[in-house]
């Protein structure tokens, strides 16, 4: 089979262009974290339930889809938490995002869903 050198003419020149990424000003609630050593190396990631996870999971909510700035789809586990105090843990496929993204002590993430308490998926930003 032969497929020609510029089998697709209009592509732009630009790297940037062609990205995929998520484009932060759609999230009307986000949340900036930096992870810590129990984020990296247990399998959970903590997300606080004041200010972001009251507004973005709904309480019976159990399972979750993380969306990567590559455009990965990461299946992953939600368990709301209520002691010491409130918040959520994120585990299922998390560890294998942090395998995969090569995520250490202090990478920063932020966080994007939209408002409405009833989201299935969370897309991430990761800071270079």
């Amino acid at each position: 089979m032969h497929v020609p050198p510029y089998f697709v003419g209009d592509l732009s020149d630009e790297l940037d262009d062609l990205a995929y990424t998520h484009d932060d000003r759609f999230f009307d609630l986000s949340c900036e974290k930096t992870l810590n050593y129990f984020d990296v190396s247990s399998g959970y990631l903590l997300l606080p339930f004041d200010g972001f996870g009251e507004y973005a999971f709904h309480q019976t909510c159990t399972s979750i889809k993380l969306v990567d700035d590559c455009g990965n789809v990461w299946f992953c586990s939600l368990i709301s938490v209520t002691f010491p105090c409130k918040h959520f843990k994120i585990g299922g496929q998390w560890s294998r995002l942090v395998a995969a993204r090569r995520l250490t002590v202090g990478s920063v993430i932020t966080f994007g869903a939209q408002p409405d308490a009833n989201n299935e998926t969370l897309y991430l930003i990761l800071d270079p």
